[in-house]
């Protein structure tokens, strides 16, 4: 499977369709909805206010991009994995940390 991520600025619509989905979204109080929901829905305000320019697709999508992690002395960098995936504004910059535990040492206590 391969992961990559989308960054949607404010007022573009979006939907997920297919697969699953971590979405990070700046602290805000101005949802608008317009349906799918028991909560208060204004169509006419969303419809106003969406920005309906059309974009392709690679302007949306970017793959995450591998980070070497700095762990001399705690486990085997080869068992590690870390990806980065981060649009142009860091603050929704998500990583993934994949763990081989297969060679990891269990101490018991």
């Amino acid at each position: 499977m391969t992961l990559v991520s989308a960054f949607i600025i404010a007022n573009v619509p979006h939907a997920y369709l297919l697969g699953d989905c971590i979405e990070c979204m700046a602290c805000s109080d101005n949802v608008i909805r317009a349906g799918l929901t028991t909560k208060f829905k204004d169509v006419n305000c969303l419809l106003a206010m969406l920005d309906y320019t059309p974009r392709a697709p690679n302007n949306l999508l970017f793959p995450g991009f591998s980070i070497k992690p700095n762990l001399t002395g705690v486990v085997n960098e080869a068992d590690v994995t870390w990806t980065r995936f981060a649009p142009d504004i860091e603050d929704f910059a998500i990583d993934k940390l994949s763990l081989n535990l297969v060679n990891f040492i269990h101490y018991s206590t």
